[in-house]
């Protein structure tokens, strides 16, 4: 497999860069909640207005997150007239607090549950090709529109903590995909301690909020009217077959909504009541010394593990380390716990490599946090809701949002345009690549949030029993 360039020369993307300077540089404070990296390093761009006056449009998109605005953007660029909502500002949910990891894959689903056993052989075959294709999704969406975001996409390499684990990948792996040994991984990644892994193309990571805020730039360019600070205070459906959407007086009446508001599904309790939201943190470093930066996944990939308590590591434009996951039971504050937890777990992993370089280690201490909510199914698949004909929902990549979630928005803003167009007034969901689902409720998403964090502590557990029966790896 051929993983490419760190950093692609398509398009007047900003690259990944990884900054020359060698001090600890500061960040501003964070506002309330933790400001995520992103906004921070989020550079000017143009506010768009509140809704203050009825329109009349063919689709109606709630939600300014990935994949309201994936959606939005394929409407509008298919010849619909199209207008999306946002509550307050663009990407201010979890598309913009995420770590910005673009993975094409599925994360394995609950209770060991197959594909096929969840969907049948073949509309999981087909799921499982469309989601090994999400990352192209991404990188041809920045490519075709020139989007200012920086970006790399070297590849995702996914290491095995356990031989058995590398058995595994090796097994699984598909025809694009690269496996490792652990001295080839030690040489691709500047880490140790693992096994070897999986090189996977068609991935790496991007800014998400720069990405966002990029798509509705351009929707908008198209012709999209999108409005910020308009939170959606009734959905109904008229009797002529129309959906109309009210905020604050002022009206939106469509001939299709589609909601994409992820863990914030307020405007369908049936939909609402199915999403179990987690909390997910991120951590950063400082800047740090360009020596660094050379000898930690110095040609541009990222990184992720096989443990059940995964690892994760990429670079920032500005040159820090994030990592970041689920928070241990404890009795700090969890931002507190999190940035404890993961700068041990930095020095673990990033330790040796800045001792190799002649740095302390204390320069891998986490200097600024931020958490995000993500939305999970029972299922552990996104959930394609249809509650009347005039309306569609899309939410819950469960943790794969860039990827999945920008294919998933384009094909359904297609889908959508081609069965307005045809004037019948249904749309044809089968054609997408996700099965319409109808929502069961989760009496766990009550105690979601406290339950992961349980599950976190076990997973680390079992990890480091796992450490300790596998074979020290070659080399180390």
């Amino acid at each position: 497999m051929t993983t490419g360039s760190a950093h692609s020369t398509h398009g007047p993307e900003v690259p990944l860069h990884k900054s020359a300077s060698g001090t600890a540089n500061g960040l501003a404070q964070p506002r309330s909640g933790g400001a995520s990296i992103w906004d921070l390093l989020q550079r000017d761009r143009s506010g768009f207005p509140r809704l203050t006056k009825d329109i009349d449009v063919d689709l109606a998109v709630i939600g300014g997150g990935l994949v309201g605005l994936t959606t939005a953007l394929a409407a509008t660029e298919a010849g619909l007239r199209v207008a999306i909502a946002e509550k307050t500002t663009l990407a201010s949910g979890a598309s913009g607090r995420t770590s910005g990891f673009v993975a094409p894959s599925l994360r394995p689903l609950p209770g060991g549950k197959s594909l096929d056993t969840a969907l049948g052989p073949d509309r999981a075959r087909r799921f499982r090709a469309f989601a090994a294709q999400s990352g192209c999704a991404v990188f041809n969406l920045i490519d075709g529109h020139k989007l200012n975001v920086p970006t790399a996409r070297a590849g995702w390499i996914e290491a095995a903590h356990t031989p058995e684990a590398l058995n595994r990948l090796r097994r699984d792996a598909g025809d694009s995909d690269h496996v490792l040994s652990a001295d080839e991984l030690r040489e691709a990644a500047g880490l140790e301690g693992f096994h070897g892994g999986v090189m996977r193309a068609n991935s790496g990571a991007i800014d998400p909020k720069a990405y966002v805020n990029e798509i509705a730039r351009v929707a908008a360019a198209a012709g999209a009217y999108i409005f910020e600070n308009t939170p959606i205070e009734a959905l109904h459906v008229a009797a002529d077959g129309h959906a109309e959407l009210l905020s604050r007086g002022a009206r939106i009446r469509a001939a299709h909504v589609v909601v994409a508001t992820n863990g914030a599904s307020r405007l369908l309790p049936r939909l609402a009541a199915a999403l179990m939201p987690v909390r997910v943190h991120q951590v950063v470093t400082a800047t740090l010394p360009k020596e660094l930066q050379t000898l930690i996944l110095g040609g541009g990939h990222v990184i992720t593990d096989t443990r059940r308590n995964a690892m994760a590591l990429r670079w920032t434009p500005d040159g820090r380390l994030l990592t970041g996951g689920l928070v241990l039971p404890s009795l700090k504050p969890a931002n507190a716990e999190a940035a404890a937890f993961y700068t041990r777990r930095l020095g673990t992993i990033a330790g040796p490599a800045a001792e190799r370089a002649g740095l302390a280690p204390k320069l891998l201490k986490s200097q600024h946090i931020w958490h995000g909510q993500i939305a999970m199914t029972g299922t552990g698949l996104p959930l394609l809701y249809a509650p009347s004909p005039a309306v569609t929902a899309l939410v819950a990549c469960n943790g794969r949002g860039i990827a999945l979630g920008t294919a998933l928005g384009t094909a359904l803003g297609e889908t959508i345009a081609d069965g307005v167009k045809r004037g019948t007034g249904q749309i044809d969901l089968s054609t997408l690549p996700l099965p319409v689902t109808e929502p069961r409720p989760q009496l766990r998403r009550y105690f979601s949030g406290f339950g992961a964090r349980w599950r976190t502590a076990l997973a680390e557990v079992l990890d480091r029993r796992d450490a300790r029966q596998a074979a020290t790896p070659p080399g180390t």
